[in-house]
């Protein structure tokens, strides 16, 4: 059984992942933290959709793409680290769907998710459920922040950007009541 198509698989090494455990209910996992292997080049829509015990995630910066949702239900997710924000590194600043920070949530209501629209224009924007719990989060590399990057994302209290960004756009942190630290 393949886990990747020929063409997402590049050079890396495939590690077959042995530890998971589903709860005896089925629901979940015991998994808490995951670190991904350098080499990964996408994350798939929905790839750890409710897995409720995760708190900490670190994306490779080998990644390319993030599907919609491919953090879904992650409820008591706490840190993470992504090598850009939304689905795809955003080289030119046009705000859209993928571009927004909930979009790897996605916008399908969970339990221990807030639900928040987040805005691309100022009429136009996408309701996605953050984690309630999701405090820190480290971006390797950002060229810019289109509007409304990180809109209405309250519960965050720490946010690290790494790269060159020369634009910052309008209400990029629109509503970040609990930033403390930039």
């Amino acid at each position: 059984y393949n886990l990747l198509k020929a063409s997402d698989r590049g050079n890396g090494k495939l590690i077959l992942v042995t530890a998971i455990t589903p709860t005896p209910a089925g629901e979940g996992k015991t998994t808490t933290t995951i670190g991904l292997a350098d080499g990964l080049k996408k994350i798939g829509k929905g790839a750890f959709k409710n897995c409720k015990n995760i708190k900490s995630v670190e994306v490779p910066s080998s990644v390319t793409k993030i599907g919609n949702g491919a953090f879904a239900g992650c409820a008591k997710l706490e840190k993470l680290v992504l090598p850009f924000v939304g689905g795809k590194l955003n080289t030119d600043g046009v705000a859209s769907k993928s571009t927004l920070f909930g979009y790897i949530f996605g916008e399908e209501k969970a339990d221990g998710c807030y639900g928040v629209k987040q805005y691309i224009t100022k009429s136009e924007g996408y309701t996605v459920y953050i984690p309630s719990s999701l405090k820190i989060v480290r971006i390797e590399n950002a060229s810019t922040l289109p509007y409304g990057t990180f809109y209405g994302v309250k519960s965050l209290t720490s946010l690290e950007i790494g790269g060159d960004i020369p634009v910052i756009s309008n209400r990029a942190f629109y509503n970040c009541t609990s930033l403390a630290e930039l």
